[in-house]
């Protein structure tokens, strides 16, 4: 069982489908992966649909969540270097009118 976090790979979950059909415990799907046993109950009940649990799908929809992270993570940065731009020219302005008012 690892002691810090990782996702979970693409062959990881294909490990737990397989665990699934063969009506293994979460428990022994988690030992058999080398995950904490918490990871493969949550993993199941996130990416479970009408045809049960689907690797595949998974995957993807891990990778979507990791891109809108990614992104959101980009625009937040990109906002903070505006904020900054901006409040460095509004100060300047401030400053500049404040020298030049009578």
């Amino acid at each position: 069982m690892s002691k810090t976090y990782t996702r979970l790979t693409e062959d990881e979950r294909y490990q737990i489908y397989e665990g699934v059909t063969e009506k293994l415990s979460h428990r022994e799907i988690a030992r058999l992966i080398n995950k904490h046993h918490s990871t493969v109950p949550k993993e199941v009940k996130r990416n479970i649909g009408l045809r049960g649990y689907r690797p595949k799908q998974a995957q993807e929809k891990s990778q979507q969540r990791l891109l809108t992270l990614f992104r959101a993570l980009l625009l937040g940065t990109w906002y903070r270097l505006f904020d900054v731009q901006l409040a460095q020219r509004l100060y300047r302005d401030l400053l500049y009118s404040q020298v030049l008012s009578p």
